[in-house]
């Protein structure tokens, strides 16, 4: 059984409608009967919420040789952001960096490529480059 709240699925609404569609293909609409059958525009809904994107992910960026560069606290968000080219050109409009455009994100510690956001992980650093390679700061 799926529960969703339609305020968040097409936002705008001001009632909150809880529905449940059970497995044998009926549905309610607080507590009323639907006639045995899903609607279409339900089903589209209940398909709707089981593809949301992840939750958010927070990180932090570090230029790339830079010591006195300060960490900039970046929120990756799934909705808007759906693929590792739109991040890192995001980055470059936001952050202007004087290298020109903005096109590897590396681990600080040992300098691995990250190639896909699957791979960001949540409250950790990471550094960010251009066309040249990691430079270790130690």
């Amino acid at each position: 059984m799926i529960k969703f709240n339609r305020t968040t699925l097409t936002g705008g609404f001001c009632e909150s409608f809880v529905f449940k569609i059970a497995a044998k293909e009926s549905a309610t609409v607080e507590g009323k009967e639907l006639g045995g059958k899903v609607r279409p525009h339900h089903r589209k809904m209940a398909t709707v919420a089981t593809s949301l994107a992840p939750p958010a992910r927070h990180v932090q960026l570090y230029k790339n040789g830079d010591k006195f560069y300060s960490p900039k606290r970046v929120i990756v968000n799934f909705k808007q952001t759906r693929t590792m080219d739109a991040f890192l050109d995001h980055l470059t409009t936001r952050e202007k960096p004087a290298f020109g455009a903005i096109r590897k994100l590396y681990t600080p510690i040992q300098g691995h490529s990250v190639k896909s956001l699957d791979l960001l992980e949540d409250n950790k650093v990471y550094v960010f480059s251009g066309p040249g390679r990691f430079v270790d700061l130690k």
